[in-house]
């Protein structure tokens, strides 16, 4: 990744979906589609065609230009956004496995002045890495139009964080400090979807998730 705005908490979070959901604006609770994959919804698994094997490689290219000032910082970063693989099960059930980012960090800030003692010091602070989920969802229809799905996950990455204060004056001491969050937990999601035909060519779809709330697991090393 590659924003100041990742500084904060675990990194910038990813909008989340694959490229379909992704080119609809970020879509995906109520949407069925026999042609894509949909991980925004675990009940969406089962629209699909029965004898099928499905397979979904999102990659990302973003150009970022941040300003301030007279000061520019462009970068170009290129990432695997989604790997998702989907296949049939038995009587209208259906399932998918994959893997997604959450979040990333990428920064790395400099600022420099003369202190009082007409030294030149410079202040810089640095970060990277990110939190990815691995995820197997599980979804049903019953009665042709109402389909249930449930999806475990597990959460995972480290963010490394650090700031230096270095002096042009070789006699004064430079100062760094760092540290380092391992995180790790399990989680839950429900999902429904009903499909209400309104005629021979148009329906409606009503979908809604519900993902259980669990605390962060973690390990912090500070250097």
């Amino acid at each position: 990744g590659f924003s100041p705005y990742s500084v904060y908490g675990i990194g910038q979070m990813h909008q989340g979906g694959t490229a379909w959901n992704r080119g609809m604006g970020g879509i995906g609770i109520a949407a069925r589609n026999r042609r894509f994959i949909n991980i925004l919804n675990p009940a969406s698994v089962t629209a699909r065609d029965t004898l099928s094997f499905m397979t979904d490689l999102g990659v990302t290219t973003k150009f970022s230009l941040f300003t301030q000032d007279s000061k520019k910082a462009p970068n170009v970063t290129m990432n695997i956004e989604d790997f998702v693989m989907s296949f049939p099960l038995w009587n209208h059930t259906a399932m998918m496995v994959g893997i997604n980012p959450l979040s990333d960090v990428g920064y790395k800030i400099t600022s420099s002045k003369i202190d009082l003692y007409t030294t030149q010091n410079t202040f810089t602070s640095a970060g990277n890495g990110g939190i990815y989920q691995v995820f197997a969802a599980f979804g049903g229809t019953l009665w042709n139009r109402l389909s249930l799905g449930v999806q475990g996950m597990y959460v995972f990455g480290n963010v490394n964080k650090s700031a230096t204060q270095s002096y042009a004056d070789e006699t004064y001491r430079t100062y760094h400090s760092g540290d380092s969050l391992q995180v790790n937990n399990l989680g839950v999601k429900f999902g429904l979807q009903y499909e209400q035909p309104l005629s021979t060519t148009s329906f409606l779809t009503l979908g809604a998730t519900y993902r259980l709330s669990t605390s962060m697991n973690g390990h912090h090393i500070q250097s």
